[in-house]
C-alpha cells in the first residue's frame, strides 16, 4: 500500500493535503522523514507518522448496533417505526 492512499484511508488527510505536509517533512515513516508519499509499505510492520501522529491503519471497522424491540432495520418501513 502506498503512504498516500493509507493516510487518506483513515481519512486523517486527502492524499493532495498529505503530500503537502510531507514535503515540508510532517511524514515520518519508522521514524525517517519521508518527501515522496508514493512508495509501497506494509501498514502492519511499518509504522507511519502524520504530523506528529502515530497512524494505526485497520482496513475494517466494524460497528455493533443496538436494535430496540419493535423497530425495524429498513430505510422506509409503513408498519413500524
Amino acid at each position: 500500500m502506498r503512504i498516500d492512499k493509507m493516510i487518506s484511508d483513515l481519512g486523517v488527510a486527502s492524499r493532495r493535503s498529505a503530500a503537502a505536509s510531507a514535503a515540508r517533512g510532517g511524514v515520518l515513516l519508522n521514524g525517517v522523514r519521508v518527501r515522496v508519499l508514493s512508495r509501497h509499505i506494509d501498514p502492519t510492520v511499518d509504522r507511519v507518522t502524520y504530523l506528529g501522529e502515530e497512524l494505526v491503519y485497520h482496513r475494517f471497522v466494524y460497528y455493533m448496533l443496538n436494535k430496540p424491540a419493535g423497530y425495524v432495520s429498513a430505510t422506509e418501513d409503513r408498519r413500524y417505526p
